[in-house]
């Protein structure tokens, strides 16, 4: 701040004598170029969550599963995953409207503010069925889900599947529903089987395209 004061009379003020929250406006007919404004932010030492007020219409948390149940869709879905798993914490599930992401542990409050997306998205309940997101997949380890098809990093299925083909398998192993897709146990994606020929699942965006 010294250095802005003494570089061209930018400041209204002297900050050093009159201590304006240790901010400066820099003034368009004072300085080369536009306008900025500059403040100094210090956190508070303590560590604890203050309620952020905002206005109502954002994103609330009208559901969270740590103080209610599962609906019956989604606790089909989590019965499949681990209890184990260490990066699904589901007492930090949180749901608005039908969609439902996972709250960061130290997040704040954002109860009335309108914000694009917090946490990490895992899905949406769609026609009283959860269809889980591509993010989902990729908090798991293979030996977090019960349903698992592994494949190799040479194997003409994974191309398949990276490029949103339907894949046809003969594995005994694997049943009916939601399959974890993953090379050398890494997660690539669902996809859902009935009788072998599993539905691609894998994200559009994602795709491969030769």
């Amino acid at each position: 701040m010294d250095y802005l004061a003494s570089e061209g009379h930018a400041l209204e003020k002297d900050i050093t004598d009159c201590h304006l929250e240790y901010s400066a406006h820099l003034f368009p007919h004072r300085v080369n170029g536009e306008g900025h404004f500059v403040s100094l932010i210090h956190k508070k030492d303590n560590h604890e969550n203050d309620h952020i007020s905002g206005r109502s219409g954002g994103f609330v948390s009208d559901y969270n599963i740590k103080n209610s149940k599962l609906p019956e869709e989604v606790s089909e879905f989590f019965s499949h995953i681990s209890g184990s798993c260490e990066a699904l914490d589901i007492s930090r599930i949180e749901q608005s409207g039908d969609k439902l992401f996972l709250i960061p542990e130290d997040a704040p409050d954002t109860r009335g503010l309108r914000t694009m997306r917090t946490g990490v998205y895992l899905g949406e309940i769609k026609k009283k069925r959860f269809e889980p997101s591509q993010s989902l997949p990729m908090l798991l380890k293979a030996d977090d889900f019960d349903n698992v098809l592994r494949l190799l990093p040479d194997s003409s299925e994974v191309y398949k599947y990276l490029r949103g083909e339907t894949l046809e398998v003969d594995d005994n192993d694997l049943k009916d529903g939601w399959v974890l897709v993953t090379v050398l146990d890494y997660p690539l994606g669902f996809a859902k089987n009935i009788r072998g020929t599993l539905k691609n699942k894998y994200l559009p965006g994602w795709r491969m395209t030769s």
